[in-house]
């Protein structure tokens, strides 16, 4: 009988300490909420007025930080492409925006050869670098001496700095070199939490060379200039709720059987994806929901499934496509595109129709 006593009362301290320094970490019942809350999502349709009413009430998922004024007005943005998924991380192009007052003064890119000049397949279907492409250049140590000024005493700014970042820290280590002594490192997503193509939607900017370190570096650093002067909260106002909901939704088991049979009756011919099999792998900047591009595809006479066979005619390679699909796709010469390759596709197409 004491130590069930002993055994209640120890229980009852550690659910009030949990209640007064658990802070906002999400119970399993707040998870399951989430889990509905997509569930609840994928069962709207996007233009549904429901849904927008349905989003403004559930908790927000932007945390938009403002700078009441131009706190930072001298500083670099920086991006790095690499070659390889896994640490240590090789670059094999990085871009530059040098800010000065406020304004873009200059730009430029190096492409990099990685060492050994070796390339994970699913890295060249997110920037399409290839081996062949940087052969000739100089590697990392060579261009880190044209570069490194920059960095050195200023402010730096990246998309994701933390990946960013640890790429030149890894490189640096790898490499021997000291670490540039910047003033302060600061992260454009930690201030938006939307990824860089929504950000880019928002503000009107085009985005026709996304995954190029230089325009990446420019567009991460026309970001900032413009956080600073609160425009991009101000466009944001204006922006349809509905897109501002992040959410990256696989495509789903009932929208296959959908779109997992070819519907002609409404495509054109001469569109490039006509009667073709499509797979969608990995993330995709432009798209949050994978189901309205498999909608799009459908729309436009594709048939979409959600693995690679040997009747599949192309792979739209995202972020973090496995690279057992990769290979198979390779084995079975499946055409792999990149998500920039297919944007360019559908923009040169003036047979797609991009409505659902």
């Amino acid at each position: 009988m004491d130590i069930l006593f002993i055994l209640i009362v120890v229980g009852g301290i550690i659910s009030v300490i949990a209640l007064l320094f658990g802070g906002e970490e999400n119970t399993p019942s707040q998870k399951a909420t989430e889990k509905s809350d997509f569930k609840r999502y994928e069962s709207f349709s996007k233009s549904d007025p429901a849904l927008q009413n349905y989003l403004l009430g559930i908790t927000p998922r932007t945390r938009i930080r403002h700078l009441d004024q131009i706190t930072y007005p001298n500083f670099i943005a920086f991006d790095f492409e690499t070659a390889n998924e896994h640490s240590p991380r090789f670059p094999c192009q990085v871009g530059i925006a040098v800010v000065k007052n406020g304004e873009i003064v200059h730009k430029e890119s190096h492409l990099i050869k990685p060492e050994g000049n070796k390339y994970d397949n699913a890295n060249i279907c997110i920037h399409g670098i290839t081996p062949e492409m940087t052969e000739p250049e100089l590697n990392f140590p060579e261009v880190w001496k044209k570069i490194e000024h920059y960095f050195q005493g200023s402010v730096i700014v990246a998309h994701y700095m933390t990946f960013h970042l640890n790429v030149l820290r890894e490189m640096c280590k790898y490499y021997n070199i000291p670490m540039p002594k910047y003033k302060k490192a600061l992260c454009t997503y930690e201030f938006l939490d939307f990824k860089l193509d929504k950000a880019l939607d928002i503000i009107g900017m085009p985005k026709h060379n996304r995954n190029n370190a230089e325009f990446d570096a420019f567009a991460c650093a026309t970001l900032f200039v413009k956080l600073q002067t609160n425009e991009f909260a101000k466009r944001l106002n204006g922006y349809p709720v509905v897109e501002r909901f992040r959410c990256d939704v696989e495509i789903t088991y009932e929208m296959i059987q959908r779109i997992g049979t070819t519907d002609l009756s409404r495509a054109n011919k001469q569109n490039p994806f006509y009667n073709k099999t499509v797979v969608i792998g990995g993330r995709l900047d432009a798209y949050d929901d994978k189901n309205v591009l498999g909608l799009l595809l459908h729309r436009n006479g594709a048939r979409v499934t959600k693995s690679v066979s040997g009747r599949t005619d192309y792979l739209i390679c995202g972020y973090k496509t496995s690279e057992t699909m990769i290979n198979k796709a390779y084995e079975l010469g499946v055409k792999i595109i990149s998500e920039k390759e297919f944007s360019r596709k559908i923009s040169n197409s003036s047979t797609w129709i991009n409505e659902i």
